[in-house]
């Protein structure tokens, strides 16, 4: 039945942390994709992927498989990002910006040694 109010609604609460604006809304946010139940509707959990620095998302595209449903999301990054893993290990990657200072947060189309790295991650 309909519930436009959401009092039966069912929730799953991630905390996405947001950090300083001194760059700009590119290394404000951390990231999250909402898992959602097909059949109803409901939210299942949240995949969340952070790290120092920005990370923007590119592409994102679901398939379910004989091991179950997997997702993938693709972009590119300066900094760090990080994605925990379902066993309670984290992996970690770094940029290959040559300098390694601080300018590693502002955005790579905006700075010369612009340096910017692929990722992907399944999930």
């Amino acid at each position: 039945s309909e519930d436009p109010t959401g009092t039966d609604a069912v929730q799953v609460v991630k905390d996405l942390v947001s950090y300083t604006t001194e760059h700009g809304s590119y290394a404000q946010y951390e990231v999250g994709v909402v898992k959602i139940n097909v059949i109803s509707g409901e939210p299942d959990d949240i995949f969340v992927y952070y790290g120092e620095g920005q990370d923007e998302t590119a592409g994102l595209a679901t398939k379910a498989t004989s091991i179950g449903n997997v997702m993938a999301i693709s972009g590119h990054f300066v900094g760090s990002l990080s994605a925990d893993h379902s066993d309670g290990t984290t992996s970690t990657i770094y940029n290959s910006n040559t300098n390694g200072t601080a300018d590693f947060v502002q955005h790579p189309n905006a700075i010369k040694n612009g340096f910017d790295d692929g990722f992907v991650i399944s999930a």
